[in-house]
């Protein structure tokens, strides 16, 4: 088995680009990934990618190196770390292939003689002295340690110089206005200028000798970027010569002097169309084959020029493709032009998968993206949830080690930003070049023709990739008219589950650091079964928002609850008010009877899923499978606190409607309101809470005009609409036998909540009064719960009221604080006997 070495760098250099060409050509190790990673995302990639490496080659600083380097020890005690330090003032180096191949050797050796309970770290300092870097940074060496570069560099000069030679000269003439030819010669050779005849000195060669010694220059690199350029595209060899020939400018100045002197203008400084044609020979034909279909034409190569360019357009390379052939990395993958459009990061979800299907789905695309010499072309995945196909995919691509290029077609423009036209075509080289395989995510397309429109021309792009493509789609209609049926493969992805969402949540919360119970995690799982993408971005939300590891493992669930709920549906707070699930379920006070109903609600919405599904009893229910409960009782008994309670019990947010902003007086826009509502609820996992449900729910009564027609039309939608909501619905009311029969009958709980006895009055004084407040010894809560028969919320506004009036004294709380209290609240809810009566004790 080949040993797997990773090279990460602390910063863009060209030793970790050395060392990732020299590692590639040894037959006895493997590289984990073919570029040099960035050491900032490197533990990410990691998880992400599930690959756990041999050997760790790291390069940079070495402050930044110790750090990372323990940090891979603790994650992966049986793999071997070699530490490249160069010190601050030497940065892009380049070491010859024999230095490598020692340093390969010797980690090898390491990893041989390790103990598997504990990684080796290992360092080596690069000091000044080293092996510099031509000017001109290359990317890999043959084994005679020639650069490419250099070879290519020799080549222009030769076929620079026999252009020049073949010119004729007039005496008197300035040519280019200050070079003449004597000088354009010396700068061509190299050497010292050589007396002669011109033929003598000509290095003329046919024309397909020179093409065929620059291809033999590339064959002998194909590690290099210059190869991957030539190979990803398919360039001919006259298209090459012609490619070669407008980089030169950007390869040293000397070559921008020449062309300044070709062109017979100085301030012209890269080749022409025209000119390239007449140094390559046989203008005519050359141009042909240049312009005519040709490679470089239809991709728009070139910047600043016309498509297909004119005979006097000065060519240059696009900018990005230069920047990154001279070794930057992230040119291309960062490209303005694409920003938006294309994504290089990894998906999340790869390792969160665990049902049978989607591991299923994972082995099929696995073996499509191994085999693409007989596999179809297009690898479409079409399902609901895109998260889901794009996990898969992201996971098979891990296994097989191929980049993905992932393309949001519904963020295409026809002209970027920056002025270039169509960023489709950017895409279509850039992924020949990068050896990609592109993902055409065409889902949320915006307008259906557009949509169309795009995607023709995106898989036209794509059509003779060499690669597999990947289209994901969220049904099969939306591609089966633009995909051939040969050559497609189809897999149809199921939607995210209450299994899927609690094991994405369990790998998440500890990929975050959080600890969260396994019950918390499950009843979070059940509420919001969300697409995988955006758990990422509630577990990133969570630990915003101050979810720490050191925090309580109930605030913590509590935090992420919050977060789901936020992510989930962010509109909803638009059209109902958040209640904060601050009660818990001890600390409503009930009857025996009345308070299990409450347990027996959570009961039936934790466990829906087993009941409902697991055990086949939702084929039993046509409609909506949630859980509609009416709370009815007096005025402050406890019916929202309840609601909330639940909420607490279940980690989910309680939402009262609120209808100042539901209810309309144009007919129709009530029912869109509440239509919205319900929608929002069901995404959010959130329990809807109605409050005074009379107004909205009663009884309907017989059409006398359109306006009692009107009304029973929509309690006739409120009816339809509660009965196929899929989540918890709560009534409330204090009235109850007043809402419509119609509605009682598909109630699954109905919980009456009565005036509190005397002993339920004594426990909601004591709980009323905090543990923190201070409290008199002359406070006798057993006589005011046997003389003041009030309901539990008419106690609280007494003990808050009696908690301001100590405060203002600056004493505890005493009887007569909490008498006069009292008295004033009994007046107010229009007890006047109770009031006398307290009166009377408190003279």
């Amino acid at each position: 088995m080949l040993l797997r070495i990773l090279v990460a760098q602390t910063l863009n250099d060209i030793l970790a680009n050395s060392i990732v060409a020299g590692v590639q050509r040894r037959d006895d190790v493997t590289l984990v990934s073919n570029n040099a990673l960035r050491t900032d995302g490197l533990r990410d990639w990691l998880r992400n990618s599930g690959v756990v490496p041999d050997i760790f080659v790291l390069v940079g600083f070495e402050p930044d190196l110790e750090n990372i380097s323990s940090e891979l020890l603790a994650d992966h005690p049986s793999s071997v770390i070699v530490r490249v330090v160069i010190g601050r003032e030497v940065v892009h180096l380049d070491w010859e292939s024999r230095s490598i191949d020692e340093l390969v050797t010797a980690a090898c050796q390491l990893y041989s003689g390790r103990d598997r309970r504990n990684g080796r770290s290992v360092t080596l300092h690069v000091g000044a002295d080293a092996p510099a870097a031509e000017t001109i940074p290359s990317l890999t060496a043959n084994g005679d340690g020639i650069e490419l570069f250099e070879r290519v560099e020799r080549w222009l000069d030769d076929q620079l110089l026999a252009y020049v030679r073949r010119l004729t000269s007039t005496a008197g003439d300035v040519t280019g206005l200050a070079l003449s030819r004597t000088t354009i010669e010396a700068l061509l050779t190299r050497d010292a200028i050589q007396t002669g005849d011109d033929d003598s000195q000509s290095t003329t060669q046919p024309a397909h000798a020179a093409a065929d010694e620059l291809v033999g220059h590339i064959e002998q690199a194909p590690s290099h970027r210059l190869a991957a350029v030539w190979r990803g595209l398919g360039l001919t060899p006259v298209e090459l010569q012609a490619f070669v020939l407008c980089l030169a400018p950007e390869l040293s100045n000397k070559y921008q002097r020449a062309f300044g002197f070709l062109n017979d203008d100085l301030s012209r400084r890269h080749p022409t169309l025209s000119l390239i044609t007449e140094i390559l020979g046989e203008p005519l034909e050359t141009r042909m084959s240049l312009t005519r279909e040709g490679v470089l034409s239809r991709w728009n190569l070139w910047s600043e020029s016309s498509a297909p360019p004119y005979a006097d357009d000065l060519l240059r390379v696009d900018p990005a493709l230069v920047a990154w052939l001279l070794g930057k990395d992230n040119a291309l993958t960062g490209d303005e032009a694409i920003r938006g459009l294309v994504r290089f990061e990894p998906w999340v979800g790869a390792n969160w998968i665990a049902s049978p299907r989607d591991i299923d789905a994972v082995s099929q695309i696995t073996a499509l993206l191994r085999d693409a010499s007989s596999s179809p072309h297009w690898i479409v995945l079409a399902g609901i949830d895109g998260s889901i196909s794009r996990a898969v995919l992201e996971k098979a691509a891990a296994a097989t080690r191929r980049r993905l290029m992932r393309i949001t077609l519904a963020a295409y423009r026809d002209e970027d930003g920056t002025g270039r036209p169509d960023p489709l075509l950017r895409i279509g080289w850039m992924a020949r070049v990068l050896d990609a395989v592109p993902v055409l995510d065409i889902r949320n397309g915006g307008d259906s023709a557009v949509a169309t429109q795009v995607v023709r021309r995106a898989i036209d792009i794509f059509e003779d990739l060499p690669s597999p493509c990947v289209l994901i789609a969220s049904k099969i209609a939306d591609v089966v008219e633009l995909v051939p049926a040969r050559d497609q493969a189809v897999l149809r992805l199921e939607p995210s589950s209450a299994t899927t969402t609690l094991t994405a949540l369990t790998a998440g919360t500890k990929d975050h650091g959080l600890q969260i119970y396994a019950q918390d995690l499950e009843r979070l799982a059940a509420a919001y079964p969300l697409p995988l993408d955006a758990l990422e971005r509630a577990l990133r939300l969570a630990g915003a928002s101050g979810a720490l590891v050191n925090q309580p493992e109930e605030e913590q669930a509590a935090t992420l609850a919050e977060a789901l709920q936020a992510v989930a549906s962010p509109d909803l707070p638009r059209l109902a008010t958040r209640l904060a699930p601050s009660f818990k379920l001890d600390d409503v006070i009930l009857p025996d009877d009345r308070r299990d109903q409450l347990d027996d609600i959570v009961s039936h919405v934790v466990h829906a899923d087993q009941v409902l599904h697991d055990w086949g009893f939702g084929a039993q229910l046509p409609y909506g499978r949630g859980v509609a409960a009416l709370f009815m009782g007096p005025s402050g008994c406890g019916k929202t606190m309840a609601a909330r309670a639940i909420g607490h019990a279940l980690r989910r947010w309680v939402f009262a409607v609120d209808l100042s902003r539901v209810v309309s007086k144009y007919v129709g826009d009530t029912e869109k309101h509440l239509d919205a509502v319900f929608l929002e609820a069901e995404k959010a996992g959130a329990i809807l809470l109605f409050d005074e449900a009379e107004s909205l729910f009663g009884a309907r009564g017989p059409v006398k005009d359109s306006h009692d027609q009107y009304a029973n039309f929509k309690t006739a939608y409120l009816l339809q609409r509660v009965e196929m909501f899929s989540g918890l619905a709560i009534l409330t009311s204090n009235l109850g036998r007043n809402i419509d029969s119609a509605f009682l009958r598909r109630l699954r709980f109905i919980v009456e909540f009565p005036i509190p006895d005397a002993e339920a009055r004594e426990r909601i004084w004591r709980q009323c009064l905090p543990s923190n407040a201070p409290l008199s010894e002359d406070l006798d809560l057993h006589f005011l719960a046997r003389r003041a028969e009030l309901p539990g919320g008419s106690i609280r506004q007494i003990t808050l009221r009696a908690a301001f009036s100590a405060a203002a004294e600056g004493s505890a709380i005493h009887m007569r604080h909490v008498l006069a209290a009292t008295r004033a609240e009994a007046l107010k809810i229009g007890m006047p006997r109770l009031e006398r009566e307290l009166g009377e004790l408190a003279a």
